[in-house]
């Protein structure tokens, strides 16, 4: 954790020094972007002194405890301790966490906003974006100390440079590349449902700056994307201080869309590979007789998780990455069908 919030430090550095700079140089885009951040942290501020310190419900505090000791929490993704543990090493407080999150957002909403009256000037587009961002639902999810608002903010992020890039007709540089290239490993790491991401960000980089992005860029950026993935996961899985148990927990994310898949012909040359290695972790045969897209039986309800499963993860999550890839639509449907469920939009999931 040193190293990373060593790591952290020296950009964030970086990033100040740049910016200060980019002041003194008297950068329109810079005045705007500080003008419309601190715009915005004095609205979250006032909010957060209303409802002092924030909005913490549950997990969030068994996440400060985690961090302040150091342990991994598989389920709220080991990022999430990482991030907690910087903002307390700046803030020594539980309440840092908030106030980092506050600074963050606000630097994020305050680029979005320059970047808009950069490419159309539209004072009353602007003042409908901060009414927007100050609806009540916004305002209490910028307060919570969990994943989820920091991971919204930072898909936000990247798709806010992407976007305007392409309006703009910017080109891709190396600096820029970099930044994209850890904005796109956040939210495909961050959150499990951020897999999908894999495979369209790429596609998407491809359609916003393919006037210096071709299609052999793309595929070296697909393939880096996988090599962080599977790195990212395997050093997870080497690190001993994780329990069996939570492992075993973290394989709930995997249950529900192979349940609704493996209901489906499957395709792929390596598909009979790929099913054995899956079934060295979870029971495909259980998997098939409890499908389910809004919640996960075969985990809760059979022994689908093998004795030895922790032996064959690696392997496991490969192949499951092999065989979404082989079978896109099918993954696709099976998450829609999901999300619609999530959201009270399927009819059999509503109470």
């Amino acid at each position: 954790l040193r190293v990373v919030f060593l790591i952290v430090f020296f950009f964030v550095y970086l990033f100040i020094i740049n910016f200060i700079i980019k002041l003194k140089q008297k950068s329109l885009f810079y005045k705007n972007w500080l003008k419309y951040t601190l715009i915005y942290f004095i609205i979250l501020s006032i909010f957060l002194l209303l409802i002092w310190p924030g909005h913490w419900v549950w997990d969030e505090f068994s996440l400060v405890s985690d961090a302040a000791s150091t342990n991994i929490n598989v389920w709220h993704s080991y990022i999430t301790i990482i991030f907690i543990t910087i903002a307390l090493m700046i803030i020594p407080y539980p309440v840092g966490v908030v106030i980092f999150q506050v600074i963050a957002i606000s630097l994020i909403f305050g680029y979005l906003i320059a970047r808009l009256k950069n490419s159309f000037n539209n004072k009353w587009l602007i003042f409908a974006m901060y009414i927007l961002f100050m609806l009540p639902a916004v305002l209490i999810n910028n307060m919570y100390p969990l994943r989820l608002p920091m991971y919204a903010y930072a898909m936000l992020l990247l798709f806010t440079i992407i976007i305007f890039d392409y309006i703009d007709k910017r080109k891709m540089n190396l600096k820029k590349f970099i930044v994209l290239l850890v904005l796109m490993s956040l939210v495909i790491l961050w959150r499990s449902e951020g897999l999908i991401y894999l495979v369209f960000l790429p596609i998407i980089l491809y359609f916003a700056y393919k006037r210096s992005f071709n299609f052999k860029k793309v595929c070296a950026v697909f393939l880096l994307l996988i090599v962080i993935f599977v790195t990212y996961n395997k050093a997870l899985n080497m690190i001993e201080v994780v329990p069996i148990s939570s492992k075993r927990y973290s394989l709930t994310i995997y249950v529900n869309p192979l349940s609704m898949m493996l209901q489906q012909d499957l395709k792929g040359k390596s598909l009979n590979r790929d099913l054995e290695n899956i079934d060295k972790v979870l029971s495909i045969e259980d998997l098939k007789e409890n499908p389910s897209y809004s919640e996960i039986p075969a985990f809760w309800k059979t022994d689908c998780v093998r004795e030895d499963f922790a032996e064959h993860l690696d392997d496991f999550k490969l192949s499951y990455i092999n065989l979404i890839l082989n079978n896109p639509a099918e993954f696709l449907k099976a998450r829609f069908k999901t999300f619609f469920a999530a959201n009270g939009l399927d009819k059999e999931c509503q109470g």
